[in-house]
């Protein structure tokens, strides 16, 4: 039965990388998120479901159109990938970990049903959804799209709140807020004096909002991974010739792929960081 789910899950993740891509490729045009055929981008040419199914597609198409023969970009079955390999471990540590800490779990976990678990292992897939679309979108635009942040941090203040209302100590939530603000003000201010070029506004958004889904503790972890990472990917880029010193590089990606991180093995980290 396990083995069953988590190809569901994994199934789910493809089908939710393909949907991310719709998104990311129409926010922000004039074509509608929801509605319309899928097309080429090239021609135009409309999409059969033969060649929407994820990553198989792609392969199978040789990352051509049928139609006219321009390549398709890697990012589509990247994307696919990444947000099934994304669902499948958010589903393995919540089978560990993450359902006790679920900020819902005090009302829940007194009868540990399948809608319970559902519940909560749905809460944290749209959650890792919304990430790596924000992450997805600002690498492409260099904008943390507002359609992907507002529910994300509506997410992780109802948590906050629904925790704190549900019996988390309310030390723990106060911190949590307080992290949260001094970690705006933060990014706020090097937005404000870099006049934009180190940091924009969006990162100055999502940064506290992470802290807020995360938790102070584990919040700071993602933030501190995601300067770690950046650096790491940054002068990789510099050493390979891709980008140059003066090069502006999306922080987002960075933010989410330390939450993720965070989220995934927080606890683990700052276990083993206080026993050395």
């Amino acid at each position: 039965m396990d083995i069953m789910f988590a190809m569901g899950i994994i199934l789910l993740g493809l089908a939710a990388g393909s949907f991310l891509n719709v998104i990311v490729f129409r926010l922000g045009s004039s074509e509608s998120i929801l509605w319309g055929r899928s097309h080429c981008v090239s021609c135009k040419h409309v999409l059969q479901w033969s060649e929407l199914i994820p990553v198989l597609s792609f392969l199978v198409l040789g990352g051509k159109c049928r139609s006219c023969h321009e390549s398709i970009s890697w990012r589509y079955p990247i994307v696919e990938l990444l947000t099934a390999g994304s669902f499948f471990l958010t589903y393995l540590r919540y089978k560990e970990v993450l359902f006790l800490n679920f900020p819902f779990s005090p009302f829940l976990s007194s009868s540990y049903t399948e809608v319970s678990f559902a519940f909560g292992l749905v809460f944290y897939l749209v959650i890792v959804f919304l990430l790596i679309g924000i992450a997805v979108y600002d690498w492409r635009t260099f904008i943390i799209a507002p359609a992907l942040m507002i529910p994300f941090f509506a997410l992780s203040a109802a948590g906050v709140f629904f925790g704190w209302l549900l019996g988390q100590p309310l030390a723990d939530a106060s911190w949590t807020i307080v992290t949260a603000a001094a970690v705006f003000f933060f990014f706020f201010a090097i937005f404000y004096f870099s006049k934009g070029r180190a940091l924009g506004f969006g990162d100055a958004e999502l940064a506290p909002t992470i802290v807020l889904f995360l938790g102070a503790a584990k919040g700071a972890v993602a933030l501190l991974l995601s300067f770690w990472i950046g650096a790491v990917v940054g002068v990789s880029l510099i050493i390979f010739g891709a980008a140059k010193m003066k090069s502006k590089i999306p922080f987002g990606p960075f933010l989410a792929a330390g939450a993720l991180l965070a989220l995934w093995w927080g606890d683990a980290l700052i276990w083993n960081y206080l026993n050395i």
